[in-house]
């Protein structure tokens, strides 16, 4: 219904113009697909749609000024936003509606005395969204043991009230109760609508305060909820690498490579750093870029010093575009040099000339001349 809801009101954009018509001559009610908009978190075209009523009097001024707010909100601008709030106070507006608005601006603006005045006023405390504001003011002012006691009361009085509890785990983290928030966590996953990615955040947060093994729980938690979300399992493995497993890394690039052929590039590194260099090169050799293909394959024969493949996957690859990459060009003069074939050396090392690779080569030039010389011992 939501789907629908928003198509129908790109439809009025789109086809009668913001401040236009219907098909039946009637004005499209404004404030209504503004909030619409909002709520579709489709900021920019919620801020034209107001931006087209020059005169907030010809609709519901304190209506007009609070979606204003709460656009302004949305994006983080604090300072417009509680401006907008005292005007739609000044024409009117009263309420939890204006309340909650004023006191999110002044905790966006940091400035939690004004904040925790507004929520003084009557009733408001029947509302979930008092307790979350209020926790939130008083941890903004350093007053933990108050911010503790409204989180808890807010979360004893709406047990079943998401943000409260995602707000829970989360001042957990920043005070670095990771086992506790740990407990948390799993109670979020197990009692509460969550979704993949919000698992996924969870675990994301662990790895970054170094608690990997927290972190891997989590990504595993997210990849069951969706098996198939590229990112949840890109992040997933970052755990699995920050915790040194590299072999479930591979494994997880490896599966994301089956519906996404260009991580077969790391795919094959990590199988390679895992010490399994033969299915690495099997991985490598599937690689559709050409320029990742020969690296990669250039790279893996390196570091087995098969100086003789690598010049033939070198070969290969200056037959094809690839002739300009002087990284290539690079590569290939090293294997021949290694190989004592140094006529092929300085035909590849005269196609150097990028900076970084060009002190390089000049290091190489020397090396030959020393072996040339009989200063060193080489092939």
């Amino acid at each position: 219904m939501k789907v629908l809801a928003l198509f129908t009101a790109l439809l009025y954009i789109i086809f009668f113009g913001i401040l236009g018509v219907n098909a039946y001559g009637e004005e499209v009610d404004q404030l209504a697909l503004t909030s619409l908009l909002i709520k579709n978190k489709n900021y920019s075209r919620a801020s034209a749609v107001l931006n087209q009523i020059k005169d907030p009097h010809e609709v519901i001024p304190e209506r007009y000024f609070a979606l204003r707010g709460v656009l302004e909100l949305r994006q983080k601008r604090y300072q417009e936003a509680l401006k907008a709030f005292e005007s739609a106070k000044a024409e009117g507006l009263k309420g939890k509606d204006l309340a909650f608005g004023l006191a999110e601006a002044y905790l966006g603006l940091k400035d939690t005395e004004s904040g925790l005045k507004i929520l003084k006023e009557k009733g408001l405390d029947s509302d979930s969204l008092f307790y979350q504001l209020k926790a939130s003011l008083l941890f903004e002012a350093k007053k933990p043991q108050l911010a503790w006691a409204t989180l808890s009361e807010g979360i004893a009085k709406f047990p079943r009230f998401l943000p409260l509890m995602k707000q829970k785990w989360f001042y957990l983290m920043e005070n670095k109760l990771f086992e506790v928030s740990f407990e948390t966590g799993k109670d979020l996953v197990d009692n509460y609508p969550l979704s993949a990615l919000d698992v996924a955040r969870m675990g994301q947060k662990y790895r970054q305060v170094g608690e990997t093994q927290k972190a891997i729980f989590f990504g595993e938690l997210a990849r069951l909820k969706d098996a198939k979300d590229e990112e949840i399992i890109k992040d997933l493995a970052r755990s699995y690498l920050k915790g040194e497993k590299l072999l479930a890394a591979a494994q997880l690039f490896t599966s994301l490579a089956e519906h996404y052929p260009e991580y077969l590039v790391e795919s094959s590194e990590l199988w390679r750093k895992a010490g399994y260099p033969v299915y690495s090169e099997r991985l490598a050799m599937e690689i559709r870029n050409p320029v990742m293909k020969y690296k990669t394959m250039l790279t893996l024969a390196l570091l087995q010093e098969d100086f003789t493949k690598m010049a033939l996957i070198g070969e290969r690859a200056v037959r094809t575009e690839l002739k300009e990459d002087q990284d290539i060009r690079y590569a290939l003069a090293y294997a021949h040099f290694m190989k004592g074939e140094y006529d092929k050396t300085k035909a590849h090392l005269k196609t150097i000339g990028r900076e970084d690779l060009f002190k390089k080569a000049v290091a190489l030039r020397e090396a030959m001349e020393s072996c040339t010389s009989g200063e060193a011992l080489c092939l």
